[in-house]
C-alpha cells in the first residue's frame, strides 16, 4: 500500500461563493521541510514539464495557478507522488548504545502557501 498523495490536480479555485470568500489562489508556494530520498518516492510531480520534484529540506517550489488574464494555468496540474511503503525506512544515525537509533520512518512534511487575490483587486 503507498501512502500521502494527491492525485494531479489544479490550485485554483472554480467555485464562486469560494472566491469571493477568499480570494482566487494565483499562486502557489511549497515549501519543503524535510528531505525524501529519491528511492522512496514522495516527489511533486509536474505534468506539463514532465518533471519530478524531490523534497530537499529549505527548498520551494512556487508556480502560477492562473494566466496573467486571470483564467486557469493547466500547465499547473500537479500531484504529490506516494510514499514507496517497501522503502519508507531509511538508515538513521548509528548510535552503537542505543539500537532504536539503527532506522526511522522517511516522513515528507511540507507547507502549502497560497498566494491570493480577490476580485477586482487590480482596480484598487
Amino acid at each position: 500500500d503507498e501512502s500521502h498523495f494527491y492525485l494531479p490536480h489544479l490550485d485554483l479555485l472554480d467555485d464562486e461563493d469560494q472566491l469571493l470568500a477568499g480570494g482566487q489562489r494565483v499562486a502557489t508556494v511549497l515549501l519543503y521541510l524535510t528531505t525524501v530520498p529519491e528511492s522512496a518516492g514522495g516527489a511533486t510531480r509536474i505534468h506539463s514539464l514532465d518533471v519530478n520534484v524531490q523534497p530537499v529540506a529549505g527548498t520551494a517550489l512556487a508556480w502560477c495557478n492562473v494566466k496573467s488574464n486571470g483564467l486557469p494555468d493547466f500547465d499547473s496540474k500537479h500531484a504529490a507522488l506516494p510514499l514507496k511503503k517497501e522503502k519508507y525506512i531509511q538508515p538513521a544515525t548509528k548510535d552503537a548504545d542505543d539500537p532504536k537509533t539503527i532506522s526511522s520512518r522517511v516522513e515528507k512534511i511540507c507547507v502549502n502557501c497560497w498566494i491570493r487575490a480577490f476580485p477586482g483587486a487590480s482596480e484598487l
